[in-house]
């Protein structure tokens, strides 16, 4: 009997020991790889089940970590997909989608002085024998939760083979908590590579001015915090370009303006900052890594997040045809024009666009789900009605989109919008979804 007590503790002991080995850190209510990337794998979107043993074998590919971005890169998933394409397939395509800071505000040439542009030369130049195809998808103001949204008709129809996402900033102006920018980021996430399970995903956390004593303590704001959890989560690797740049600035307001234009936008010398440390990471898993031997790549978890920003998302796209619609329930003096839908050129297939000129021009839309908003210029308020209630004052949020109603019950709803106060304004496209249907944790 003493014997098998204990052995009984001794199994214990080592069960303990390989819980700590192989444990996950936690944050909120996210679950994270340890920092070997080990995990005991997880489902796919459609269901397949999956393993990752990459990390575990002494063998894998490990980066040279000796420079001065040491601090500021996590390797994880390499570029095995973009190594292939370069260097075998000798066609690029490359989509950068972020906000602002990915666009390239503030540079003296966006296309080619901002951190998008710079990384995009490299890649020509370092690569003459295949053609480089740069598409821009980044957006002024866009965070995960519009991102989501875009994705249908501004990444997916490119079918990119590298990605580079950027919207933390822009979650944190818009206010959002850790749990709701993991959430968007996560479904961002899996979204891409259940859609394109070969694109190689890049992960670029940037800062602004306020962030400094933040980043002098080596940490990331809140929302840039909860996008690294999930990319760890998932083996994606991430760059903290913005904690190097807030160190280069020496965590002093009076040098971050030597870097950047105001807040966060940047001028010619900051973006140089940030394409340094990019170009580092590029340069690191395109010529140190023999992808002939094992590396790190993406894993597919179980959903980390409690709920998913899914629930039968939809983007509407303003149309003659919608107009009509609207028309035949009461809406009245609204024009439609064929502008882009998200207001700029870095558009794929996202066209129309709806225009209010008057205080009693009325856009009446029916849908069915839980919240409604829309892609419009801040600084703009509006009169809501919904399912012919008494018209509600709704102010513009701090960063894009407009949501005009949520937490509605599910079914069925008709939304009717006038301006508030005087003025010319234009609507983009319009979101939808059914908080109700959103996918739970299992």
């Amino acid at each position: 009997m003493k014997i098998t007590v204990r052995l009984l503790a001794l199994f214990c002991i080592f069960a303990i020991l390989a819980v700590n080995i192989t444990g996950c850190q936690t944050k909120g209510n996210i679950s994270a790889p340890t920092d070997s990337g080990s995990t005991a794998g997880g489902t796919k979107a459609d269901g397949t089940k999956t393993t990752n043993t990459e990390s575990e074998d002494p063998n894998v590919n490990k980066p040279n970590k000796n420079n001065e971005f040491t601090e500021y890169i996590n390797y994880r998933a390499l570029l095995p997909n973009t190594y292939k394409k370069l260097n075998e397939d000798k066609n690029l395509k490359v989509v950068y989608f972020g906000g602002s800071v990915t666009d390239g505000y503030g540079a003296s040439n966006a296309n080619s002085r901002s951190w998008r542009g710079l990384v995009g030369s490299w890649l020509k130049k370092e690569f003459p024998k295949a053609t480089v195809k740069n598409i821009n998808r980044a957006l002024g103001g866009a965070g995960t939760y519009l991102s989501a949204y875009r994705m249908e008709h501004e990444v997916l129809p490119e079918k990119p083979d590298l990605i580079f996402l950027e919207f933390s900033i822009n979650d944190s102006y818009s206010g959002a908590t850790y749990q709701e920018s993991a959430s968007q980021f996560e479904t961002i996430i899996r979204e891409l590579k259940t859609a394109l399970p070969d694109a190689d995903i890049v992960t670029v956390l940037v800062t602004d001015k306020n962030q400094l004593e933040t980043n002098k303590e080596g940490k990331l704001h809140i929302q840039a915090q909860a996008h690294e959890d999930i990319a760890k989560a998932y083996n994606i690797s991430t760059i903290h370009a913005g904690r190097y740049l807030a160190s280069v600035a020496k965590y002093d307001a009076d040098e971050w303006a030597k870097y950047a234009i105001d807040s966060v936008h940047l001028n010619d010398t900051g973006y140089e900052v940030y394409y340094r440390i990019i170009q580092e990471f590029l340069k690191t898993c395109l010529f140190e890594i023999d992808y002939s031997k094992p590396y790190g790549k993406f894993v597919w978890v179980d959903q980390v997040s409690d709920t998913l920003f899914d629930g039968n998302r939809k983007t509407l796209l303003p149309s003659q045809d919608l107009l009509a619609l609207s028309e035949g329930l009461g809406g009245t003096g609204v024009t439609w024009t064929n502008k882009s839908s998200f207001g700029n050129q870095n558009v794929g297939s996202a066209f129309g666009q709806f225009l209010f000129d008057r205080v009693k021009d009325v856009l009446v839309i029916r849908f069915n789900g839980t919240e409604i908003g829309a892609y419009v210029m801040p600084g703009v308020s509006w009169q809501v009605s919904v399912d012919g209630s008494a018209y509600k004052k709704v102010d513009q949020m701090p960063n894009m989109p407009m949501i005009f109603v949520t937490g509605l019950e599910s079914g069925e709803h008709t939304i009717t919008l006038r301006l508030y106060g005087s003025g010319s304004v234009a609507v983009g496209a319009i979101f939808t979804r059914d908080s109700s249907l959103a996918t739970k944790k299992s």
